[in-house]
């Protein structure tokens, strides 16, 4: 499992070292790759006049999406209309970019991450698929006035952001992959800004706000079941224990998993509440056998701290582009 070989990255005991020499290697690899647009042989694109990239440089789950969509209703409230570009992985619509139509969306076909932006906020406009050069058109021919922003994709190289906001939680373990969590080398000497993990980044409250399907605010149970399918499971625990519930069964999937097995309720015992997360729950809710289980549904909600001092050090990067 994806986050049994990050919880060895981060004890850095014997298989991250076993490692190490494939680590440089890719670490190389990515080096050249960076160098073809750092010496001009390829130049990066910036059909939109206004980009912004959240972004980070290992893998696994350090909280972009929820991060973007703060970041959305922030510029929302400058005055600037928000198109939001996700890479629509695992869907149908993962290869080249697609402009999502209105409406309730299919995460089988737009992808989970999509899905959810549309649930958290059914006005704002989508544009799914990993080529974001093309996104970053549609999103130009849609209107200048506009602010593309991108939910990953720093490591897009032939789409130059104008702003980069890289969430880099401190890590024990500075290998790249696949000796570590790294996409890239740390320190590569690529301008960005920087928004990091912990400090001036922070979870609201450090909780998970939980919800019924129909959208009832609720207390946390003192015991429930785990279902999960995002890259790093375990926070979404240690949340859950941090805000006093038992979690006494968990099941975690791969991160995007499309969570149509039919035994996908096998291991867990439906007399406790079942906690899944709010991107889960846009594919779960397409299935009928979760109407009689006691569903709750996790939603992160973050902010950036110090609040006022972000806001306006990114209104005033927008005002200048």
């Amino acid at each position: 499992m994806a986050w049994r070989i990050e919880d060895s990255w981060e004890a850095n005991g014997p298989i991250p070292l076993a490692l190490w020499p494939l680590s440089l290697l890719y670490g190389g690899g990515w080096l050249a790759y960076q160098a073809i647009y750092d010496l001009g042989l390829k130049r990066a694109k910036r059909p939109h006049p206004r980009t912004v990239c959240v972004g980070n440089l290992v893998v696994g789950g350090v909280g972009k999406t929820p991060f973007t969509f703060h970041l959305t209703q922030l510029i929302r409230s400058f005055g600037y209309p928000v198109i939001v570009s996700t890479s629509g992985y695992g869907s149908c619509a993962r290869r080249g970019a697609t402009l999502v139509p209105p409406g309730d969306i299919d995460p089988a076909e737009y992808g989970d991450e999509t899905a959810w932006y549309r649930w958290r906020n059914p006005e704002l406009t989508l544009i799914a698929g990993k080529d974001r050069v093309r996104a970053a058109e549609i999103a130009a021919e849609l209107g200048p006035d506009t602010v593309f922003v991108m939910d990953d994709g720093f490591q897009h190289l032939p789409l130059a952001p104008h702003i980069s906001l890289v969430l880099d939680p401190d890590r024990k373990n500075r290998f790249c992959l696949p000796a570590g969590p790294y996409r890239e080398p740390r320190r590569t000497g690529r301008k960005r800004s920087k928004v990091t993990l912990p400090g001036v980044f922070a979870w609201t409250s450090h909780q998970l706000p939980l919800s019924t399907p129909s959208g009832e605010t609720v207390k946390t149970p003192s015991e429930v079941q785990l279902l999960c399918a995002l890259g790093q499971p375990l926070k979404v625990k240690a949340a859950l224990e941090s805000m006093g519930a038992t979690v006494s069964h968990y099941t975690f999937l791969p991160d995007h998993d499309p969570l149509v097995t039919g035994n996908l309720w096998e291991s867990l015992n439906t007399q406790f509440p079942i906690v899944v997360t709010a991107k889960d729950w846009m594919k779960i809710r397409n299935r009928s056998d979760w109407l009689d289980k006691n569903l709750l549904i996790a939603d992160y909600e973050v902010l950036v701290t110090p609040e006022r001092e972000f806001s306006d050090w990114l209104k005033g990067e927008l005002s200048g582009l």
